[in-house]
């Protein structure tokens, strides 16, 4: 079994349904929004994340907020924050593997990922509806996403390989 916590639109399908597939039905799975609920697997279970640089999320968020569709969660910076705030106080101390879906070092990373778990993984990054690439932030240049904390950007930049 493994862990897979992520915040909402950091490339959790491209993890999930992409790379970690071998695993689907050895995996709990969540939005960081949820740390509450398991607990139990965050002290347990190996944890496996995705990230993607956080203005590029935010505007995931605006995107989706314009949509007006109702959401668990509303797609707004204190969301954001909330699983920021959970990433970096709680998951980044239980020594999580990072998946950076819009960098190159994610080849690395899966490579990290295969060994620890001594099994081959997928290595599909392609963007599609499938990974609920939606609102199409996986191209957009950082200098056009709002702005964010410095803190998430050292800690994005601060967990790559």
């Amino acid at each position: 079994m493994i862990c897979v916590p992520t915040i909402m639109h950091s490339g959790t399908h491209v993890l999930r349904y992409r790379v970690l597939k071998p695993f689907m039905d050895d995996m709990v799975k969540f939005h960081l929004t949820e740390c509450d609920r398991f607990k139990r697997e965050l002290d347990e279970l190996p944890i496996f994340t995705s990230l993607r640089h956080p203005r590029r999320i935010m505007e995931s968020y605006r995107r989706r907020a314009e949509l007006k569709r109702k959401t668990r969660y509303p797609h707004d910076r204190a969301t954001l924050d909330w699983q920021f705030r959970e990433l970096i106080d709680n998951i980044s101390k239980r020594s999580p593997l990072y998946l950076h879906v819009d960098d190159e070092c994610k080849h690395i990373e899966v490579d990290v990922m295969e060994e620890f778990l001594g099994r081959p993984l997928g290595r599909d990054f392609s963007v599609s509806l499938e990974t609920n690439a939606r609102c199409g932030t996986h191209d957009v240049d950082i200098d056009d996403c709002p702005e964010v904390p410095q803190e998430y950007i050292d800690f994005y930049y601060g967990t790559m390989m």
